[in-house]
């Protein structure tokens, strides 16, 4: 779920169809600004999600107009070669099979998404002064000269993210018909993240919970009356996640990205039960928090069993029963599927007990 601070979503989306809007109101000659739209802003921001549902958004709202729509993706880490002048060649390939693709077909609207461009448009001015190899240079101009060739067609759109607008080489800002920055989650945004992801959890049966986590604003209300409250519990995560996180030490706020991982990371962590409800998980949300923050060790260890191993050593879970063991190891890159199948897997084991 993306959650921006302002109607980002809607704004662009009408961007985009005032540009397409004006590219055919010139007899399929393009218009006077470039179809290209670049969002900008710290890694973990939303850009490349934000970018796949404007593309999903338009098509839609475009049906009556175009009788399909393509959407076409491109990894710039891709293009890059080792290989000399190769890059710049893929890059030239790309824009030849975008230019003959609006030409064959003008009633399809072709949506292409160039993911962290950077890669393909960085600063030709910086490789000279750095003496650099000039195959990236060479990517950047074949870039801008597909851009050019492909700036007449009334059935394209550019949508382009940066995690480092700086970088970026002047003649392809200057190309970019519309500049947006997406900035981190406010307070708001990190609540709204943390609860639409916290209620999926308990939709899927993940988190054993009646309870529907309120919003922003409710709990905001709730935090004054009582601090038990799980919208309050949430609400000071955070406000903890804020004020004393790892990032503004850095001089940078947590990612979207990072916040919405947080919840299943910090199940896949510390879950050592059968069940898992809402109290629980917000307890290892805390934990979790406190352990990424540096201050989590004491805290971890305060009620762990003497027996227990170390969280930085422990491998797996292991659950001790009445009559055998139950052990699962969990990969670094375990999935919420998987979560699920362990606790289903727990349960069973409880029933089969139960009818011994």
């Amino acid at each position: 779920m993306l959650v921006f601070e302002d109607d980002i979503k809607g704004d662009l989306i009408w961007m985009m169809t005032n540009i397409l809007r004006f590219s055919r109101s010139l007899d399929g000659k393009g218009g006077d600004i470039n179809p290209l739209i670049l969002l900008y802003g710290p890694p973990g921001t939303g850009k490349t999600s934000l970018c796949q549902g404007l593309a999903q958004k338009i098509s839609i709202r475009l049906n009556s107009t175009y009788k399909e729509t393509q959407l076409i993706q491109i990894k710039t880490a891709a293009l890059m070669s080792k290989y000399y002048s190769e890059s710049a060649k893929q890059v030239d390939r790309i824009f030849m099979k975008i230019s003959r693709m609006c030409q064959e077909d003008p009633e399809k609207f072709i949506c292409v998404l160039i993911d962290e461009v950077e890669s393909i448009a960085g600063s030709r001015h910086a490789v000279m002064q750095r003496s650099e190899s000039q195959d990236s240079l060479r990517a950047t101009n074949a870039l801008l000269t597909g851009l050019d060739r492909t700036r007449g067609y009334p059935n394209v759109i550019f949508l382009c993210t940066s995690n480092m607008v700086e970088s970026l080489d002047s003649a392809f800002v200057d190309r970019c018909g519309l500049k947006r920055s997406i900035e981190p989650p406010s307070l708001a945004s990190q609540y709204e993240i943390l609860r639409s992801r916290t209620q999926k959890l308990i939709v899927r049966g993940v988190i054993q919970s009646l309870e529907v986590l309120p919003s922003y604003e409710d709990a905001y209300v709730e935090a004054g009356v009582s601090a038990e409250h799980a919208g309050s519990k949430l609400l000071a995560l955070v406000q903890l996640i804020r004020s004393g996180n790892a990032h503004a030490q850095c001089g940078t706020e947590i990612s979207a990205r990072s916040l919405t991982q947080l919840p299943e990371q910090a199940i896949l962590r510390y879950l050592r039960e059968e069940v898992c409800d809402l109290d629980l998980a917000l307890n290892f949300f805390e934990r979790f928090v406190l352990s990424e923050q540096g201050q989590g060790k004491s805290y971890g260890n305060k009620d762990a069993d003497p027996h227990d191993n170390n969280d930085e050593k422990f491998e797996g879970i292991e659950l001790r029963g009445r009559k055998r063991n139950l052990k699962i190891i969990l990969e670094e890159d375990s999935t919420i599927a998987e979560l699920e199948e362990l606790l289903a897997e727990l349960r069973r084991k409880r029933q089969r007990e139960g009818e011994v």
